[in-house]
């Protein structure tokens, strides 16, 4: 087990958005938190992950995670490159997942821009990629998909696919439409990672 949440309830800004709820997440498990815009995806990664804290009730963490959104900084005004090579230096050599987002953007000649300068669906392939290298064992991702095209959604879908297959484990926060998106259900929610999985609708 890598987090479990007990009687949770979340809020920010003195506002509750959600209370009394359990869930847990394991390796090689993936988590789809489905909602709308308001529904407190956002607060819930964000309180699982230890940035905020709870309103109530208990959160248990095990391992180490990163959370991946627009909000987070992405070395902003690094090269592509320079910033690969600072966190592989001090993670170690990078895994699958990290290796296959590399090769992308390498593919685009996107290793020499800045994340500043990237289109959305740019910086959340890059995102990821960096995330991976750093082998945490859970990764929170809040809207992934958002501002992309199916090309690059696809390549973040295998990106989470390649995480799985890692023994990793995923809680993704996205809209109710996303999450229906047919090619996304084939490759991703029954891919060949042989993931457990289950949807937590907000």
């Amino acid at each position: 087990m890598l987090v479990r949440a007990s009687d949770l309830g979340i809020g920010f800004g003195g506002v509750e958005l959600l209370k009394g709820f359990n869930l847990e997440v394991g390796e090689c498990q993936l988590l789809l938190l489905s909602g709308d815009n308001g529904v407190g995806k956002s607060c819930l990664l964000q309180t699982l992950a230890g940035l905020i804290p709870q309103t109530s009730g208990e959160i248990r963490r095990f391992g180490n995670a990163s959370l991946i959104g627009a909000e987070f900084g992405l070395f902003e005004n690094l090269k592509v490159s320079r910033a690969w090579q600072l966190l592989a230096r001090r993670f170690g050599p990078p895994s699958e997942t990290a290796r296959t987002a590399q090769s992308w953007l390498q593919e685009r000649g996107l290793s020499h821009r800045r994340a500043r300068d990237m289109s959305g669906g740019e910086r959340n392939v890059y995102a990821l990629g960096l995330a991976a290298l750093t082998r945490a064992d859970i990764y929170y991702l809040d809207e992934p998909f958002a501002g992309m095209d199916a090309q690059s959604t696809q390549v973040v879908a295998d990106l989470v696919t390649s995480l799985l297959r890692d023994r990793r484990a995923v809680v993704l926060a996205d809209h109710v439409g996303v999450m229906a998106t047919p090619h996304l259900r084939l490759r991703l929610f029954f891919g060949e990672a042989g993931e457990r999985r289950f949807v937590l609708e907000l």
